[in-house]
């Protein structure tokens, strides 16, 4: 997170590299000295919900890969962030040596931050309240977002 050496940084404390490892000052972006440099980005979220299975993700210049651990079918989604923002064409199939090159890296970060991976839970079950992939919690969104403007519309009749 990178608020933490923002914050010092402007407090004019010392960095604590041991309490913010993967963390910057954004202070020199702020104060226009320096420019945002691109740096991978790495999400990691190994548990289970009511509405996700555990998934990790890596950013890693135009794109971004998530990697659902209970999904056989499709364990990967790969998106082009610079043409696909809302992240709905999967180009995993298209593009296997950028979804190869990619799950490496996120394997790799993952072993360097010593990341706790999901441990299989045979209780889990996704049914139509659970998504596993993003592609369909945007198209529920989509769908309830449809069905509150019905509403809405309908009440001012």
């Amino acid at each position: 997170m990178d608020l933490y050496p923002t914050f010092l940084d402007a407090a004019g404390l010392k960095l604590t590299p041991d309490q913010h490892a993967d963390g910057q000052s954004l202070l020199p972006v702020f104060k226009g000295t320096q420019k945002n440099k691109k740096r991978r980005l790495v999400f990691h979220y190994p548990h289970y919900t009511s509405n996700s299975s555990p998934y990790s993700s890596i950013i890693d210049g135009d794109f971004k890969l998530i990697h659902f651990y209970n999904d056989e079918e499709g364990a990967y989604l790969l998106f082009d962030l610079s043409k696909d923002l809302s992240e709905q064409n999967n180009l995993s199939i298209k593009e296997p040596k950028i979804t190869q090159k990619l799950a490496m890296l996120l394997e790799m970060e993952l072993k360097k931050m010593d990341a706790e991976l999901p441990i299989p839970n045979p209780n889990y079950q996704a049914d139509a309240k659970n998504f596993s992939n993003l592609k369909s919690n945007y198209s529920r969104a989509n769908r309830d977002r449809e069905k509150q403007k019905k509403k809405i519309d309908n009440s001012k009749i």
